[in-house]
């Protein structure tokens, strides 16, 4: 055992005096950070005014942070805004779905900065749909637009409509 400590101790010696013999070190340092994707919504519910012959439009912004290419995933439970509770008498003649597209506004950089932007029918959000971003990360606030789209001659069943669409990022 008392050899052991001896030879182990002569060569931290030995390893000392040979390092002041080199003018260079050679140093290897090396990392990883994990992919991360986040998204925040400030206002998860929005208001449209469907009382109009014009369209209406919800902006959503959405905050989305990732230090990686990524994709945004967007599925509607519906397609379009569906009457929830009717007023008045039934008359299956009126209709009671509201048509709508979505918009996406979404900055990235790779490695300069672009905006990409989609547009969708509601009816397609239904079977979901994605955004890559392809070597893009993401850089700012990105947006979704709702609008309405307005019917001639048309008018809708009285009472609440709506729509729920699931917004995901995630990496690549």
């Amino acid at each position: 055992m008392r050899i052991i400590f001896l030879i182990l101790i002569a060569a931290l010696f030995a390893g000392i005096a040979s390092a002041g013999q080199n003018d260079r070190i050679k140093l290897r340092v090396s990392g990883y950070v994990a992919p991360k994707c986040e998204l925040k919504i400030s206002e998860t519910s929005h208001r449209l005014d469907l009382n109009t012959k014009t369209a209406s439009r919800a902006r959503v912004p959405l905050d989305i942070n990732c230090n990686t290419p990524f994709k945004v995933n967007l599925e509607a439970q519906n397609g379009h805004m569906k009457l929830q509770n009717r007023q008045g008498p039934q008359n299956r003649l009126v209709p009671s779905a509201v048509p709508y597209e979505a918009r996406l506004r979404l900055p990235v950089r790779s490695p300069k900065p672009r905006i990409i932007r989609r547009n969708f029918k509601g009816k397609g959000l239904v079977s979901g749909r994605s955004v890559s971003t392809g070597n893009g990360i993401s850089a700012g606030r990105a947006q979704l637009v709702l609008k309405t789209i307005p019917q001639p001659r048309r008018f809708y069943a009285a009472g609440t409509y709506k729509e729920v669409i699931k917004v995901s990022v995630t990496p690549l």
